[in-house]
């Protein structure tokens, strides 16, 4: 009975590649745990809820939370990351079509009639269903190119872009939907540190409670 060989060279290398995978499995995990616990807690020093419920989405891939916060129905909050604890998505990271988002959606009291939506053209389009229906302008806005859609006027929309204007950077997506009354907000969470991201949900929080 012949022996059975494994190649020197490609059993060294398999025991490489193994141990690469795991330097990046724990250095992934490790990363997506801290920003999930700096996200969650600047998300609840922003709201300063009564009441909050997390629910985890798949290990360290982030969480999904509901608050309850004062003159709004609810306030939710939804963040998923980068699979970094995954090398097998280390190709799709590189070529950035996957990326970290933080969605907080502000449910209204107020029933509202208005929609509109601020894209800066430096992120990824997002899928918006009716926006054939939806008018269309171009504008800049603290040196960043946005697309405002709207249904009746700009004007509310042109609002919320000053608002958020410093922070603009950090900002996939912002709207107003009549659907369910909300109002949304899409952060990267890689492009704005603790701070400012607290400060832009204030910033958010405030303009809606006087404005709508």
């Amino acid at each position: 009975m012949s022996e059975l060989f494994i190649d020197p060279i490609f059993f060294i290398a398999l025991l490489i590649f193994t141990a690469l995978l795991m330097v990046l499995y724990y250095r992934g995990h490790r990363k997506n745990m801290s920003i999930i616990q700096t996200v969650a807690t600047t998300v609840e020093k922003s709201l300063d809820p009564t009441d909050k419920n997390y629910t985890w989405l798949g290990g360290v891939t982030g969480f999904s939370s509901t608050y309850t916060v004062k003159v709004f129905k609810e306030v939710e909050a939804v963040l998923t990351l980068r699979p970094r604890q995954s090398p097998l998505y280390l190709p799709f990271m590189l070529i950035g079509s996957v990326r970290d988002r933080l969605q907080v959606l502000f449910f209204l009291n107020d029933r509202i009639t208005e929609e509109s939506h601020i894209i800066p053209l430096k992120a990824k389009r997002p899928i918006i269903h009716n926006r054939e229906s939806l008018k269309s302008i171009d504008e800049e806005c603290a040196g960043i190119r946005i697309e405002i859609l709207y249904d009746n006027s700009p004007s509310f929309a042109k609002e919320i872009a000053c608002i958020v204007q410093d922070d603009l950077a950090s900002v996939n997506h912002i709207a107003l939907t009549p659907d369910r009354s909300v109002f949304y907000i899409e952060i990267d969470p890689s492009k704005i540190d603790p701070d400012d991201m607290k400060e832009l949900i204030q910033r958010t929080m405030m303009f809606i409670s006087v404005s709508l």
